[in-house]
């Protein structure tokens, strides 16, 4: 967390400020926290969580998706307050498999010595988990509720959260990340087709707020479309990068590699090398998959 710790986006929304990992409050009848951040940022969400909500607590989590950058500080933070989470039906099956919070610890693990964090923390299983799905609501008092969106094509798992009558999305990574240099990077792991169809889906919404999960949030309803129609075009583009070069080679990892070298080579959201890769070879399997493997 840098020196501001957090504020106010809006009357019940608090945005909990970290370069790479922001995280949301939303207060009401019940308190919600928008994902998890990563385990070696546990103990600071804690402390700040406490000045924030002084004798209250975090009654649930809303999960946007699976990812160990999502779900690093749940099973610290769960310990505390016992929460429930709520995820796409995917999420929480996934989350159900001890392999798959092994793999959640060990990134997280290997984030902290990038970190060069020396503490304890771990990812264990979670608890009270509870699947949600499109058009499915989530009370917050008598005005408000979010609106559950589903937004595959990152993941499989992926939603996002509309904070009605507000019109506050969160929307995971479901519409990519920005970097230093204020570009935007598309993340289709799962699917291309998928990801460009929630893109589009998103567009509709016309959102007053992107509450992002990495780096910041923007407010206004035309800062809002504009950067989720560059956001697609930046998609397209990607693809049709990835295209070029599965024309000249079909090595997977040569063309992440290229990819990397490229376009991430500086990234705002730092991470495990291993981990990054792993985006960018799924990215690359995917456009094959669904231009090239499809018409072969």
């Amino acid at each position: 967390m840098n020196q501001r710790k957090y504020e106010s986006i809006n009357k019940n929304v608090i945005v909990l400020y970290d370069e790479m990992f922001p995280l949301y409050i939303v207060k009401g009848e019940k308190n919600f926290l928008i994902d998890c951040s990563i385990t070696a940022r546990a103990i600071g969400i804690h402390k700040t969580i406490n000045k924030i909500l002084g004798e209250e607590k975090i009654d649930s989590v809303l999960l946007t998706h699976s990812h160990y950058d999502h779900t690093g500080a749940c099973s610290y933070l769960q310990n505390i307050y016992n929460f429930d989470i709520y995820g796409s039906y995917k999420t929480v099956e996934l989350l159900k498999k001890e392999k798959v919070i092994d793999f959640i610890d060990k990134m997280n693990q290997d984030f902290k010595k990038l970190l060069k964090d020396n503490s304890k923390t771990k990812c264990d299983m979670l608890k009270n988990l509870k699947s949600v799905k499109q058009g499915d609501r989530i009370k917050i008092d008598d005005s408000s509720y979010f609106e559950i969106l589903d937004t595959p094509g990152h993941t499989k798992c992926s939603i996002s959260f509309l904070l009605q009558p507000e019109k506050i999305l969160f929307p995971g990574d479901s519409v990519g990340v920005i970097e230093r240099n204020g570009t935007i990077k598309p993340l289709f792991l799962s699917s291309y087709k998928e990801y460009e169809k929630s893109l589009n889906k998103l567009i509709k919404v016309e959102p007053n707020i992107l509450a992002f999960c990495h780096n910041k949030y923007i407010k206004g309803k035309d800062k809002t479309k504009s950067f989720l129609e560059l956001s697609l075009k930046s998609t397209k583009e990607l693809k049709d990068e990835i295209l070029k070069k599965l024309k000249k080679d079909r090595d997977f990892d040569k063309i992440a590699q290229e990819i990397f070298k490229k376009e991430f080579s500086m990234p705002f959201v730092m991470g495990p090398h291993k981990a990054i890769m792993i985006n960018l070879k799924a990215m690359v399997n995917s456009v094959y998959k669904e231009f090239v493997e499809e018409k072969t």
